[in-house]
């Protein structure tokens, strides 16, 4: 197993997994995440990303869902970028 250190999502810690794993919870998602994925600074986890949607009841393959989870990730990757800078 590997480590996926990088940003976290609030309530899901580090998570290791393969990159199978990583790949498998990948294509799950839906476009907006990974287009969220694909830009952000920070790596991202897509299994706690997944954990994300289901901890909040929320469907990835539901586009408003989808949509509204991506944007908060892009929220934190531009406030984690921001502090960043600022250190």
């Amino acid at each position: 197993m590997i480590s996926n250190a990088g940003a976290q999502i609030a309530g899901h810690g580090v998570v290791r997994a393969t990159p199978a794993e990583e790949m498998a919870a990948f294509e799950k998602l839906g476009p907006h995440c990974k287009a969220a994925l694909n830009d952000s600074v920070f790596p991202w986890s897509s299994i706690a990303v997944l954990r994300r949607f289901a901890q909040t009841k929320r469907d990835p393959s539901n586009a408003d869902h989808d949509k509204d989870l991506a944007d908060e990730l892009r929220a934190i990757d531009k406030s984690r970028t921001e502090e960043r800078k600022a250190s």
